[in-house]
């Protein structure tokens, strides 16, 4: 590869597939002798979830991955899936080339989602054993302004939490909803889990 009329300062250089990244140089400078760069040993990451709905929604398994964006800020992407065989109340998955590396698996299926389970890839092929899919809950309340007074329209998302930061979106719609002339909102199915719940004033 060949990269052009770089500024002359230090780059950070990663090799990507897809979204993962496959290895981190940093500290590279323009007009350094000709770099070479050892990709390192690809690793499978196995599993086996149960819980699927026999008649539910295609299921997806998910692998994850902690990368910065453009604030440099730490942000969890999906930088995997797997689609499940349907028809079936549990399944295995597996991603069979994954560079060493922080990782989360989970599984999705509609809006139920197994939560994300850490996992950290070595010298040696994971097995991250069983996931779980467990019905899901629901979330209602109701929206007031700052006299009390019920609030129409208000939309509502909801937001999935990993530990201190956002967990990536699922694939499919976000989970939203608006509060109607009583100011009460209701998401009938939401996975059991840490959520933020955000409201934005109609308008």
């Amino acid at each position: 590869f060949r990269v052009a009329d770089l500024v002359p300062r230090t780059h950070d250089l990663e090799v990507l597939r897809g979204e993962r990244v496959l290895l981190q140089r940093d500290g590279v400078l323009p007009g350094e002798p000709t770099l070479e760069l050892v990709l390192p040993p690809m690793l499978g990451v196995r599993g086996r979830v149960e819980g699927l709905k026999v008649e539910g929604p295609a299921a997806l398994a998910l692998l994850e991955a902690p990368m910065l964006d453009a604030r440099g800020e730490r942000r969890w992407r999906i930088v995997e899936r797997e689609a499940l065989p349907a028809g079936l109340p549990s399944a295995f998955f597996a991603f069979p080339s994954v560079a060493p590396g922080e990782y989360a698996v989970r599984v999705v299926q509609g809006p139920r989602d197994s939560d994300a389970t850490p996992l950290r890839v070595d010298d040696k092929d994971v097995d991250v054993g069983m996931l779980q899919l467990v019905l899901p809950g629901g979330v209602a309340g109701t929206v007031i302004d700052s006299e009390s007074r019920p609030l129409l329209g208000a939309t509502l998302t909801l937001v999935r939490l990993r530990g201190d930061l956002d967990a990536p979106p699922l694939p499919g719609p976000p989970l939203r909803a608006v509060t109607d002339d009583r100011g009460g909102y209701l998401f009938p199915e939401v996975s059991p889990g840490l959520w933020r719940i955000e409201v934005k004033e109609p308008g």
